[in-house]
This record gives structure tokens, C-alpha cells and sequence, in this order.
């Protein structure tokens, strides 16, 4: 495996200013704002960027997280049995928009109707509505569970005693040897707890067990185990995505495989093309944001997913000016892609050097909104225990247990780049210390909860050198 070079945060800045100077520097990216490029391929096409497969399964992760909380999901379990509600839920993970029967695109997941699911896990803070309404508007062949770690391809750790099973690190699957399956196995448990809560006698049981919320748990360790995995695995892979063509000669599309696989790599962050000209303010409360003013917002270009808002809530809190994960990502995203555009139909390439700086610097400021991410979840799951610890009658118990389940997701989500900051070891002592769930028993016993927490504050701040007051206020 080919080792990222180690970029640190301090020469960021300085390497994107000389980027845009032809004075201060013997090579120049002349990107735009907007993650805009037209065809070079096909003249005849508006734009050459496509990364509608991407956007379509954020838009199914954002689906599931509908249908989890809804209340129709409870009248089907409730009415129809356990069965039923576990099949809706599968209609969405499992069938997406495939070519297959009952497919979200040809029949209607909320009446059973043949016709389009509406999309209804997405609302506008503008209140407008959006131009693909239903999920025949979007990209046909797209389902989750086909692009999940463990089943596209095999997870990055190994066991230990055989390197043909895989190793998942955070979350034990009893009696499964090979745990390349666990990603899937762990979502279709989860399911089945989701399906038995609806369907039993209380209505107001939806989500919630014991001391996990599912549905954070599948929505953000799907966008963990997909987004995240896909992009660091096939799509900046240098010896996966990163080595595709990048040539027109017999292309039928209006786009380079290499082309393609930088902006499959830009859906999969989430981040919407015009995200340059918004002030993180503005992404972190709307995300959404009718950038052609045509009073529609297209969910492939004018609406803010996964990591792009997670980058932006942390910025939004961050106290100092150290860091800004939005812009730095925003840019290498801009010049990466157009130098791709630049070095088209060169062979070989005379920028390589360039793009790999680029692309190792996306990489890393993405692993870097994840481990911040992290300690955001940190602080409110630790906030939250010591209302609980103080018996105060401001304790939220749902929200705390929601709080540590993102958390949870996210911690395990950092095992999925091979290009990782944290060795192996030092992720399973960040699972041993997060455990299995936050503790809702005895608050006497929150002050071993309390250490274990801080253990993993720590790790993150000393290997991602970032400030104990970024970390503070996250």
C-alpha cells in the first residue's frame, strides 16, 4: 500500500496561496468557485461533473432515517407484524433503486401503490420544494448494501491469526469468524431491533433500546461504511480510482473515468457545487440553497450532505482560526478536479506530483471532520452524563443515548481509510473505552465513564494536533 505523504495543517494555507500565484510559484491552478466543468468529451453537454450514484445514497441514508422515526413505520409493524416493518426498511437499504420488484422508483414504500416513492427524508429550510420529487427522479441501479464495506470490498484489518478474515474493529458479532461480513450483519441486527420495536403493543417505542438508539447508529455508520469507505478505498485510492484513465479517445460519456471518479469522491463528502461561495454560518443552519435562483432545489448540486454539514457545524463552533475544514477541503475538491481537466489526454501526466498533494489533502482534512466530529459527540454525551451524575431535571435519557450512539458511529467509521492516522490498536483502545453503550444505570458509576473519555480526548487531540480549545468547543 502506497503511504500518504504527511501534509500538516500549518502548510495548508501556504501551499493553496502559491497554488493561485504564477508569481510566487512555477505552477498555478486556475480553478473556479463553483464546482462547475464543462464537457470536453461531448461539446453538446452541459457539464462533464456526475456524481449522481453518490447523492442518490445519501439521499437513501437520509430516506432510512425518515422511515426509522416516522410513524407509518409503526402502523405497518403494529398492524402487519415484525415482518413487514423489517421488509420496508430492507425496500431502502437492500433494493434502492435497483432493477429489481418493489423498487423504491416503481412502487410507493409508504401505500404500496405502482408508483414513485416520494422523497420524504429531506426538507428545505428555504421551504422550497425540489426539483427530483420522487425516486424515479433519481439515479437508477443505486442501493446501499451493494457498496458497503465488507461486501464491496473487503475491510482494511485483517485478523490477526488469518489474513483472510477480515477485522472490524468496535462492534462484536457473536459466532461470525469472518467479520468482512460484520458491516452487513450489524445492519440487518439493527434492523431487526428497529422491526420489533414497531411492531410490539406501545407506540412510543420506536428506536430507542435499552442504551442505543438505532436509528442514529445505522444512518451514521452507513455514511461511514459507504460515503466514507468508497471514497479513501476505489474513488482517492492511489492504486484504485486515482490510476483510471483520463482520456476521451471512444468515451460514450461526456466525462474521463478519472474524471468520474475525483467527483464520485465529492458526492460521497456531500458537499454542494456552489459550498465555496457560502459562509459556513449559512451551510451549518440551511443545507440547502438555490444557488440558480430558479425557486427549486436540485438535490445534485444545491444541497449539503453527510460530511460537508459535519465540516461546517464544526467550523461554525470552532473558537480559533486554526482551523476551517470547509475551505480547505472546498479547494483541494476544486483543484484536484480541475487538474484532472488540465492533464487530459496527457500521458503521462505532468502534474501527478500536484494531484496527489490534492488528494492527500482532502483525505486528511476528511479523517480530520470525523475525529473532530467525534469529539463534538464527546462533549454532549459527556454533558449530558454529568446532568444525570447531578440527578438534574434538565438529564435528557433519549438525547444522552443518542448522543453516545453518534458517537459510536463515527469512532467506527475511522477504520475505513487504509490512509488512517490511527493504528489499529489504538482504535480497538477507543472502542474498549467507548464500550457498548453510554452508562444509564447508577450514576455512581460515571466517573470511570468520565476517564475513558477523557483517554479518548486525548488520543484524538495529540494524533490530529488539534487545539485543546477547538476541542473544547466542538
Amino acid at each position: 500500500m502506497t503511504p500518504l505523504k504527511i501534509l500538516t495543517l500549518s502548510s495548508l494555507p501556504l501551499f493553496l496561496l502559491a497554488c493561485g500565484n504564477d508569481d510566487e510559484d512555477t505552477f498555478s491552478i486556475n480553478a473556479p468557485d463553483t464546482y462547475a466543468f464543462t464537457s470536453i468529451t461531448d461539446p453538446s453537454a452541459a457539464s462533464s461533473v456526475d456524481y449522481k450514484e453518490a447523492t442518490t445514497r445519501n439521499i437513501l441514508i437520509k430516506e432510512l432515517e425518515y422511515l426509522i422515526g416516522s410513524d407509518y413505520l409503526q402502523e405497518v409493524g403494529q398492524a402487519q407484524g415484525q415482518a413487514a416493518a423489517l421488509e420496508l426498511l430492507n425496500r431502502i437499504y437492500i433494493k434502492g433503486t435497483l432493477d429489481v420488484p418493489d423498487n423504491l422508483a416503481t412502487t410507493n414504500l409508504y401505500n404500496q401503490q405502482s408508483e414513485p416513492t416520494p422523497i420524504m427524508g429531506l426538507t428545505f429550510s428555504s421551504g422550497l420544494t425540489s426539483f427530483q420529487q420522487n425516486f424515479s427522479d433519481l439515479e437508477p441501479n443505486v442501493n446501499l448494501q451493494n457498496h458497503l464495506a465488507g461486501i464491496k470490498k473487503d475491510l482494511f484489518f485483517r485478523n490477526d491469526n488469518d489474513d483472510t478474515y477480515g477485522d472490524l474493529i468496535g462492534w462484536y458479532i457473536n459466532l461470525l469468524s469472518d467479520e468482512d461480513e460484520a458491516p452487513d450483519r450489524m445492519i440487518e441486527q439493527w434492523f431487526g431491533r428497529i422491526a420489533t420495536l414497531a411492531s410490539d403493543s406501545d407506540p412510543d417505542t420506536r428506536f430507542i433500546e435499552g442504551n442505543q438508539d438505532y436509528q442514529q447508529l445505522v444512518t451514521v455508520f452507513l455514511s461511514g461504511a459507504i460515503n466514507y469507505f468508497n471514497a479513501t478505498q476505489f474513488h482517492l485510492h492511489s492504486e484504485q480510482g486515482m490510476q483510471a484513465n483520463n482520456t476521451i479517445g471512444g468515451s460514450t460519456t461526456y466525462y474521463s473515468d478519472l474524471q468520474h471518479q475525483w467527483d464520485l469522491a465529492m458526492g460521497y463528502y456531500g458537499a454542494s457545487r456552489d459550498i465555496k461561495n457560502l459562509k459556513f454560518q449559512q451551510v451549518s443552519s440551511q443545507a440547502d440553497n438555490d444557488s440558480n435562483q430558479d425557486n427549486v432545489i436540485d438535490l445534485y448540486s444545491e444541497v449539503n450532505f453527510s460530511y460537508a454539514l459535519e465540516a461546517s457545524y464544526r467550523d461554525r463552533d470552532g473558537p480559533l482560526g486554526d482551523i476551517k475544514f470547509t475551505p480547505i477541503t472546498t479547494q483541494s475538491q476544486l483543484n484536484g478536479r480541475q487538474l484532472i481537466d488540465d492533464q487530459l489526454n496527457l500521458i503521462p501526466s505532468t502534474t501527478t506530483e500536484p494531484l496527489e498533494s490534492q488528494t492527500e489533502t482532502l483525505l486528511q482534512n476528511w479523517e480530520k471532520v470525523i475525529a473532530a466530529t467525534i469529539l463534538h459527540y464527546l462533549n454532549t454525551t459527556a454533558n449530558e452524563a454529568a446532568l444525570f451524575k447531578l440527578n438534574d431535571f434538565e438529564y435528557d435519557e433519549q438525547y444522552y443515548i443518542t448522543q453516545w450512539s453518534a458517537l459510536k458511529a463515527h469512532a467506527l467509521a475511522l477504520q475505513f481509510s487504509p490512509f488512517g492516522t490511527l493504528s489499529k490498536q489504538e482504535l480497538i483502545d477507543i472502542h474498549t473505552d467507548l464500550g457498548t453503550g453510554p452508562e444509564i444505570s447508577n450514576p455512581n458509576f460515571l466517573n470511570n465513564q468520565f476517564t475513558k473519555f477523557s483517554n479518548i480526548r486525548s488520543t484524538l487531540v495529540e494524533r490530529f494536533e488539534f487545539s485543546n480549545e477547538s476541542a473544547g468547543n466542538w
